[in-house]
């Protein structure tokens, strides 16, 4: 069976179509909306969320990494300058 080239072919509407059914240990058919229930509603009061986040990170990474930017700068001008003279 080859793939199909629309979705507009009879076979594809005719899957839209049919209904879905899931099966139960039991042997029982029923419809899928009785074995998968929907997820909860989260709540998104004004309440529940916090006015202010903590403070938990620090510029000290940034620093960190400018000076490594800086030491590699002034080691690139010193090699270069010692090469010129």
């Amino acid at each position: 069976m080859k793939p199909a080239a629309t979705v507009n072919e009879p076979r594809v509407q005719a899957l839209k179509q049919t209904p879905l059914k899931a099966q139960k240990p039991t042997q029982e058919e029923v419809e899928i909306a009785e074995v998968f229930a929907p997820p909860p509603q989260a709540s998104t009061s004004a309440s529940a969320q916090p006015k202010h986040l903590p403070k938990t990170g620090s510029p000290l990474p940034l620093i960190g990494l400018l000076g490594l930017l800086l030491l590699s700068g002034a080691l690139g001008m010193r090699l270069v300058f010692a090469r010129n003279q």
